[in-house]
């Protein structure tokens, strides 16, 4: 989890910086500019955290076991649960980034990596590897 200061803002300041975060995010509508923004605003380590987390829901989306998403995604079983949790609750938007990947027509090249990260975790792990995703 990342650091978040002990020193809290109080709800209203809160609620503003994340609007303009949610602002600024929309309206970056060119890859290379997002690219950018992201590499300005993140460490290396916060981007993988958020891709990681997408690539999470994904697998689960297709059915996948959270043992074989965990060691494919090399995190926690823990933590594959708590997300799964999370997006039970709070799922909607994963559903624009999904529509986001199809329309750019990267689907199917995010599907065969992953496919070849569970394949790759399930052959590691002594296993033999099947899997259908998406």
């Amino acid at each position: 989890m990342p650091h978040v200061s002990r020193n809290k803002l109080d709800k209203t300041t809160e609620a503003k910086l994340i609007h303009t975060l949610q602002v600024i995010l929309s309206g970056i509508s060119k890859e290379v500019e997002m690219d950018q923004f992201l590499v300005s605003l993140l460490s290396d380590t916060e981007q993988l955290m958020l891709a990681k987390r997408v690539a999470i829901i994904l697998l689960l989306q297709q059915g996948n076991e959270a043992d074989s998403v965990a060691k494919a995604i090399h995190v926690t079983r823990e933590t594959v649960e708590r997300l799964k949790i999370h997006f039970e609750l709070n799922g909607n938007g994963y559903a624009v980034a999904f529509r986001v990947l199809e329309s750019k027509k990267l689907g199917e090249d995010v599907k065969q990596m992953l496919t070849d990260l569970l394949t790759y975790a399930a052959r590691a792990a002594g296993g033999r590897a099947k899997f259908d995703i998406f």
